[in-house]
């Protein structure tokens, strides 16, 4: 999924999430789904359910430093809500050196 998601191949990760049952998906594996699952569905019109899912992955994420999947988070929160707080959070993260993230800057 995570390939499909860093080439912008986002219906090809809707149909493969209609296959999996999060709950049998690590920590680290669910946090991914959801940000994975929340930006699609922030690009699609379905704020409500993309700021929740959203919302679920942002500690986990500081916690481990994926820094650039933070800021893509923080712009899409920022453009949900129009909250000036996740524009400097997006901000204060976009340079940071962190661990593995799911977005790769090399493809």
């Amino acid at each position: 999924m995570i390939l499909y998601f860093n080439t912008g191949q986002y219906d090809k990760i809707v149909e493969i999430s209609a296959e999996i049952d999060i709950s049998f998906l690590s920590s680290r594996g669910k946090r991914e789904y959801e940000f994975m699952i929340g930006h699609i569905k922030y690009l699609k019109g379905e704020i409500f359910e993309a700021y929740n899912l959203l919302k679920k992955c942002e500690n986990y994420f500081l916690t481990h430093k994926y820094y650039g999947d933070l800021c893509m988070l923080y712009e899409d929160l920022y453009c949900i809500t129009n909250n000036p707080i996740y524009k400097k959070k997006k901000d204060e993260c976009k340079n940071k050196i962190g661990r593995k993230n799911i977005i790769t800057t090399s493809l």
